[in-house]
């Protein structure tokens, strides 16, 4: 059971969804964030990834961002 929770904290450390701190796991942002949207750590990933890409397109020249 110990070693597969190190594998499992491990993969989480690895996907930036946890912090370790003085062998203390703490959430990331990014962690809290996947939790609270009720996705599974590789869709929240993903659609964090997404919006990061597109975020970098969007463009405030106008209000028509708004809409």
């Amino acid at each position: 059971m110990q070693e597969a929770i190190k594998l499992a904290m491990g993969e989480l450390q690895e996907m930036r969804l946890v912090d370790v701190a003085e062998d203390i796991f703490k959430a990331t942002l990014l962690g809290e964030a996947v939790v609270a949207s009720s996705l599974t750590p590789e869709d929240g990933l993903f659609v964090h990834k997404e919006l990061k890409k597109s975020l970098s397109a969007f463009v405030l020249d106008s209000d028509m961002h708004a809409l």
